[in-house]
């Protein structure tokens, strides 16, 4: 991977400790990212990076959807952006 370059004028107040301190924290994350990406059990916060390439939950998934492409009802209890995964679902199919 290429070494990340902080460029910096002093134009908003941020100081040169700020950013290597912060340089620092982001490039540990980029390198556990890395190895998240490697990770085929989704052991890590980061594995997500790995679902729209993996061939066998998506062959799952599609086998779930044919089996219960016959809902009359779905019942969600919550409000605000746990509904709203629901609401974009059923308009998207509606």
């Amino acid at each position: 991977m290429n070494e990340l370059i902080f460029r910096y004028e002093n134009t908003c107040g941020v100081t040169k400790f700020d950013i290597a301190r912060d340089s620092e924290i982001v490039s540990k994350t980029i390198d556990y990212m890395i190895g998240a990406s490697k990770d085929d059990d989704y052991d890590s916060e980061f594995s997500s990076i790995n679902l729209p390439f993996d061939r066998k939950n998506i062959i799952k998934i599609r086998k779930l959807a044919r089996k219960y492409t016959k809902v009359s009802y779905i019942i969600v209890v919550g409000i605000g952006g746990s509904n709203l995964g629901t609401v974009a679902v059923q308009e998207a199919i509606l």
